[in-house]
């Protein structure tokens, strides 16, 4: 787990994740049609969108660190280097991910509601307190 989050921690990584998460994506949605997938063909396009989501949030961290902590000194030899998304973030990333799936998946049910919007973001909001406090 170590060594996907190092690999993790780099921009281009992660861009380029959600990139080959994306193609993909398209190329099986383009490529497919639900009826003849099958319940492991619906689970495959539920885990790509998984990976695709994952990948978006740790792009946006990423950003978010690359312009917080953007350097604005004239000497940048001198300066620190700017510090990558720790561990935690991704793993808060991978539990913020899970979020649009299951919203998607209620909504083809047919079951999304109120309540269920609310407790999902309760939850969100108890496992990123997890991640961070752990």
């Amino acid at each position: 787990m170590r060594q996907a989050a190092d690999f993790l921690n780099s921009l281009p990584a992660a861009a380029l994740l959600l990139v080959l998460t994306l193609a993909a994506l398209i190329g099986v949605i383009v490529t497919v049609s639900p009826l003849s997938a099958g319940p492991a063909g619906a689970m495959a396009v539920f885990l790509l969108m998984y990976l695709c989501f994952f990948a978006l949030f740790l792009v946006g961290a990423h950003i978010y660190f690359l312009l917080r902590y953007r350097q604005d000194a004239p000497d940048e030899q001198h300066a620190p280097q700017r510090p990558a998304p720790s561990s935690r973030v991704v793993a808060a990333t991978a539990t913020w991910a899970i979020a649009p799936i299951i919203i998607l998946a209620l909504s083809s049910l047919q079951q999304l509601d109120t309540v269920s919007v609310i407790l999902l973001i309760v939850f969100e909001i108890l496992a990123s307190v997890y991640v961070f406090r752990r």
